[in-house]
This record gives structure tokens, sequence and C-alpha cells, in this order.
């Protein structure tokens, strides 16, 4: 690293918008991409990351802000952004929330400056992660003038400047130059250092050998410096202008021009290959491409205009050339000068020079207009795109272009998994010509499980569970795309409503979406299909019978009046089929109706069950009956002025104490709260009642009540439908010993009633 003894002072700076935005600007660092996936979420963040001003809580539920808000792209820019911000913005909000915006700039394709921030809020001390996400310039202005600027390392040391773009291209332009530079130079961008530019450099050989880039880098050297640098920045240009004349005369002379590249034919015993960096295929070339190009030589076919060139690149390091695209039609050449064809001992080429990340793309690219590769090997290209950080429109705009009517297909599978089970018996069947039917049904199937992914956060755990799910007895059978999916997110909602870890499975084999009116009618029109089927088979096996029967007694064909008999013998099959026609008709016909039933259920027993509304504003007699019955739900039981009416219900909780409701909460809490010396019937209202509310964490569709003891959670609504409902109560910090009210609220506690509901004023 080069060392620089300057220091700028960051309390100047922040005084003028304008320096502190040219300040961003030219600190603004390479953009850092990182790969989006549960397993790099915690690698990256864990639980919490360190920044100036202390450690940031980070919890899972950022991994499905940043899948649902699409922005996977940046997810690299958080940690750096956290860790060494540029400036950091307190920042208050509408609500009255502290917000700290810890700012930072990237560069994107060395060109285009983002400013990206990550949020943290301020709650009671310690902070939490709300957010990752750009910012426009004005925006990152308009903060900076609501709130106050703090940055608590005080000084930016010169040696983080050196990822500046101007002096990224200063040190390529002075590179390349075959004049003296100065050893040192000083950059007028308004900060006074001095920096050893050629030195810092040699760190950029390798990396501008394309004669357009040196252009490029003096012209920018020369808009932005002064004085000498100047002068000798537009002496260079000359010669490069000069240099660049020449080479387009002689390529003119060697080669034409395909596409904007260079053709010219390169001895085939000079390329070379290497298919892990080049190719994604399973194959490295095509047999049957090689074959055809061969068999039109041996016939007199081949074209020579209508060949289209391979396409090299050249490694910087050696000068030797790689090929990007080609490889079936390098092998054809190969085996044809082997043969003795002297005429395709050289091939035509085109020549790419560029860094190895643009030839990569390249060659990823490029497979699209050769040979055409698997459907699987396309959709691990655009997956490897997605990863590359390429944004998701881009990817479905060339997926529509290139793939035609199998762009969602192939879509949907760059979402998978490709090392899980799923593709892997994809890619067995596929290699199975034999097995077709199974291959489309698994391709079915993995279609709807990478549409799935496309939209909500599974993991590879979750992928392999739904597709054991799928297929264990026929399950697939029972869905389309469409009902799959609303199935799945129903759960995944489920989850989120009682903070289930995102790494826990799906458990869809106990997940149940559908009403008893509809499970039954489902289970009936299953049994009415599954008997016409049987009715037909048995016909099926009855007239073969009868067939086989014939044949062996009179060893002839059957005459018309054979046959009439044969169907006069079938006529109670024939009747039985029609039977089970009709009922199947019957139930299919009622699917409207079912809907309705369903939905008439769903209101007359609840969302939670039975609705009893007999206990509006007595929330004790409520959870008395509650805990004689065990279900239901004792509607708008619970008031108070800043909440409104909330209903109390039983609910569930299972072996793990995993659930909602009363039933979660007694069979969870029940003992803590009876060792404080309390009733259940007693205890919820008084906490209800003068609980603090905690606006910081009633988010999220929860209202939250707090005190030093205990803590009360509402939700407002289930699976979409508005509803306020005691979700559970009590996570209790820590076991006290019995004790007053007082002790229990955190508060001072007086005898006075508690708050009246509106009912009982009516």
């Amino acid at each position: 690293m080069i060392q620089a003894s300057s220091h700028i002072d960051l309390g100047a700076i922040i005084q003028d918008e304008e320096r502190l935005l040219q300040m961003l600007t030219h600190l603004a660092e390479p953009f850092r991409l990182v790969q989006f996936s549960y397993e790099n979420f915690i690698k990256e963040l864990g639980n919490s990351v360190e920044t100036p001003i202390g450690k940031v809580e980070v919890n899972y539920s950022q991994f499905v802000k940043i899948f649902q808000k699409k922005r996977q792209r940046y997810f690299g820019l958080i940690k750096p952004t956290f860790e060494n911000p540029l400036i950091i913005i307190n920042h208050t909000d509408q609500n009255g929330n502290i917000r700290e915006l810890f700012v930072k700039t990237f560069l994107e394709d060395t060109e285009r400056v983002l400013y990206f921030v990550s949020v943290a809020k301020d709650s009671l001390g310690f902070f939490r992660m709300v957010s990752g996400h750009l910012k426009s310039k004005n925006s990152i202005l308009k903060k900076i003038r609501e709130g106050s600027v703090t940055h608590q390392i005080g000084t930016i040391h010169t040696a983080n400047l050196i990822s500046g773009f101007h002096l990224y291209v200063e040190a390529r332009a002075l590179t390349s130059s075959k004049q003296e530079a100065p050893n040192y130079t000083t950059l007028e961008l308004g900060f006074p250092f001095k920096i050893n530019s050629k030195k810092y450099a040699k760190t950029m050989l390798g990396e501008i050998d394309i004669l357009s880039k040196k252009i490029q880098a003096y012209e920018t050297l020369a808009k932005y410096a002064t004085g000498r640098r100047k002068e000798i920045a537009l002496q260079v240009l000359k010669g490069l202008y000069l240099l660049q004349k020449q080479q387009d005369k002689k390529q003119e002379q060697e080669g034409t021009k395909q596409g904007g590249y260079d053709v010219v034919r390169i001895p085939i015993t000079d390329i070379f290959t290497d298919t892990n960096l080049f190719q994604q295929r399973s194959k490295e070339y095509s047999e049957r491409s090689v074959n055809n190009i061969i068999s039109d030589v041996q016939n007199g076919k081949f074209v020579w205009q209508n060949f289209d060139p391979i396409t090299l690149w050249i490694k910087p390091e050696n000068g030797k050339y790689y090929v990007l695209s080609g490889h079936s039609r390098l092998e054809a050449f190969k085996r044809l000068s082997a043969m003795g064809y002297a005429q395709f001992n050289t091939i035509p080429a085109k020549i790419f020079e560029g860094t190895l990340a643009e030839a990569q793309k390249i060659a990823k690219k490029s497979n699209t207009l050769s040979t055409k590769e698997s459907y699987l090997e396309r959709a691990k290209y655009y997956q490897d795109l997605r990863s590359e950080g390429v944004p998701e429109k881009e990817i479905i705009a060339e997926a529509r272009q290139n793939e035609d009517k199998n762009a969602s297909f192939i879509l949907n599978l760059s979402h998978l998994n490709f090392n899980g089970e799923l593709i892997q018996d994809l890619q067995m069947l596929t290699a199975n010509a034999d097995d077709s039917d199974n291959t489309e049904t698994l391709k079915r199937i993995a279609s709807w499980i990478g549409y799935i992914r496309s939209r909500l956060p599974l993991l590879d755990n979750h992928e392999n569970e739904l597709y054991k799910y799928l297929v264990k007895d026929n399950r697939y059978t029972k869905y389309n795309q469409s009902s799959l999916f609303a199935e799945v997110e129903k759960r995944w909602k489920q989850r989120e409503m009682f903070n289930t870890p995102i790494t826990e499975p799906l458990n869809m084999e106990n997940f149940v979406s559908k009403t008893q009116v509809e499970l039954t009618y489902d289970e009936n029109l299953r049994q009415a299909r599954k008997a016409l089927k049987e009715a037909e088979e048995e016909r099926e096996n009855k007239k073969k019978e009868l067939l086989q029967s014939f044949r062996e007694q009179y060893n002839r064909k059957p005459t018309d009046e054979d046959i009439k008999r044969i169907l006069e013998i079938l006529l109670p099959y024939d009747v039985a089929i029609k039977r089970a026609e009709q009922e199947v008709l019957r139930l299919e016909n009622q699917r409207d109706f079912i809907k309705q039933e369903a939905k008439k259920q769903m209101s007359l027993f609840g969302l939670f069950g039975s609705e009893y509304t007999q206990f509006k504003g007595k929330p004790k007699e409520a959870i008395k009956f509650l805990m004689k019955v065990k279900e239901g739900e004792a509607v708008d039981a619970l008031y108070r002025d800043d909440i409104g009416y909330v209903s109390i219900v039983w609910g569930e909780n299972n072996e793990k104490n995993e659930g909602y409701g009363l039933k979660h909460i007694i069979e969870k809490h029940g003992a803590d709260i009876e060792a404080l010396g309390f009733a259940i019937e007693d205890f919820i209202p008084i906490v209800f009642a003068f609980g603090t509310f905690n606006s910081d964490k009633s988010i999220d569709g929860k209202i939250v009540l707090d005190s030093e003891s205990f803590r009360i959670i509402i939700q407002t609504n289930f699976f979409g439908v508005k509803k306020k409902w005691l979700l559970s109560a009590f996570d209790l910090k820590k076991k006290m010993s019995l004790g007053s009210l007082e002790t229990v609220l955190g508060k001072t506690f007086t005898n006075e009633p508690l708050p009246q509901s509106t009912s009982d004023k009516e």
C-alpha cells in the first residue's frame, strides 16, 4: 500500500455541500459484488456488524427484505458501508424515530457513482439495521440539511483516496505513457496531498492493453489535468491517434471486420482452450457440430464465406490465444488438418482484447449464437448472470430475446440450486431419452419450484423439501403453478407471523390451508374419479376376457352377431361407467358452490373457529370461558382507547411451545404467571391495560406493549384479513419472586378499576 502523510479535515469539508459531494465522488470505491444467499448473509453480517459508532444488530428479516425489495445486486455494499462509511448522518424521520444513515460511494463500470446508504435505527441505546439501499445525490443532500453529519473516525487518510476514479485514470494513463512522468504529482481535486502515481500505476499493469482504453484514459486525464500533466497527455494522445490509424490500415490489409471485431487467420496450433473459464456446457464441444463441418468439407459443400469465425481472447500475461466461442469449430479444423486438409491449418478468428471478466461474459453470451445449449445449461447461464449482479430486468429481457417460448421455463429453472436433488434428478432423466414422460413431469415440478423461489426467499433446504413433498404419492397432480404458489405463500406468511427462523422447514406435510367443506369435497371428488377409473378398467378387463375366451373356443374372428352378444354381456359394466361419470360430473359442477360454502363456513365459524360475541369488553369472563371450551374466539374482549378492541383467541401450541393465542400463553408462560401470584384471567387484562406502547417494535402488523418484566403482542391481521387479536404475551425477561403489581408493571399501580369499554358505556 502507498504511504502518504497528509490528512483531510472532515469538519472543513462538511461545511461546504459542493465540497462534500466532491469528496463523496472522488472517494468512491470499486463496486463490491457478493452473491446473495442466506449462507453469505450469515457470513457477511451474522447477528451484528461493527461500525464507527458501535455495534449494529442484524436479524434475518433483513434477508427477507433484501429479497422482497429486489436489492440482491447491492447486498455486498451493506457491510463496507456500515464498517467504513464516508459520512454518518444523524436523522429523525417524520414519526420521530432516530435513524443513523451510513453513507458510502461506489463505482459502477468505473464511471457511474452510486450513493449507498446503510440505515440503522437508534432504539433505547442500541442500533438495529433497518435497510440498505441506493440514494440519489439530491436525497443525500436533503438528509444532511435535515439532520447532522457525524463521523467518529475524525479524519480520512489519503491512502483511502487511491480508489478515486480520476487517480485511477491518471495512473493508467501514466503507466501507458512512454514519456517520462514526474515521480510525484498533485491532483487538482481540491485536496492538498501528494502521491506516487507511477508507483501506484504498476499495480494496474495488464489491465490496459487495449489501444482504445489507453486513448480514453489519456482523454480523461487531458480533460481534468493542468500544467505539465496536461501537456504530456495531449502529446501522447497525438501519438496514440496516429497509432490507431496505422493499426486500422494494417487490419484492412490482414483481415476484415465482423461485428466490430478484427477477423484474422490464426494457426490452430497457437490456440488454447480453458473450459473451466470459458465453457459452461457439460461437454467441451458438440460432436454433431464437428461431424457436420467435416461432412460438408468431404462432400464439397463447405463455403468459407458462410463460416462464422471463432472468438479468441489474448491473455495479457502470456500473449496466448484462448477460445471464447467456437470450441466445436476448432475441433473440426483440428481433425481436418490431421486428415491432410492443409487449408484448415489456420482458422478465421475474431480477436478480443480485454480483461478476463469481460472475456468470460463474451464466452457465455456467444454460446447462444452457436450450437444450442441444453435448457439446463441455459438456466445456469442466467443464474450466473444473476450471481454477477446483472439486474433482473436485464436478465429477463435477454432471456426473452434468446429463448423465445422457453424463456419463462428457463428463467424459473435459473432460480434453483444446481447442486440440489431436483436438478441432479432432472439431469439424469434428461440423459435417459426413454423416460420422456417422467422427464416432462419433473420439468414441470422444477419450473413450479423455481417460480416460487423467484418470488419467496426460500433456501435450498426448502427447495428439496418441496420437491419431496410433491413427488410423494404423486401430490403434484393436485396442483398447478398458481395453486402451489398460493399454498406455499400462505405457509410462508404463517411462519413470518410466528417469527419462525428462516432455516426451519416449511413443514408442508402438516399445513392445511382449506376449510373442512373444501377438504370433504376434494376427498369425495377423488373417490368419484377413482371409482370411474376402476369401472373403466373392469369393463376393459372383461372385454379382453370375453374375446380371449371366444378365440380359444371357436378359433375364428367374431362375427357381427358374436360382437352383439359380447356387448350385451358388457352392458352392466357400461351402466356402471355411466353412473360413475355422472357422479364425477355432478361433483365438478359443484366446485363454485363449494367455494361459496367455504366462505360461509369461514364467516360462520370465524378465522379461529367459533365466534363468541357475548364477551365484548369482558376479558376476564372471556378467558375463563375459552379455557373451558378450548376453541374459538372471544370477539372484542379487550379494549384500550389508544388501540381499540382486541379479540382473545384460544389458538394453537405444539410440543416445542411454538404457537399463538391463549393456549400458547398458558402452556409456555402459565407457570411464570402463577409464580407471580396471579391467575391468567386477571393478569392478561392488567398487562393489556397498563402496558406501555412500544412504537419501535410495533411494526410489520404488530402492536407491542412493554414493561420491565413483560411483553404483550397483538396481531393486526390474519393472512391479509384485518383483525386485532392477542398473539402472545409475557415474554418475561427473568423469573420474579412473588410480588406486587408494582413490580410486575414497573410502575405505580393503584386499585382503580380497569378502563371500561365503550360497549359498557353504550
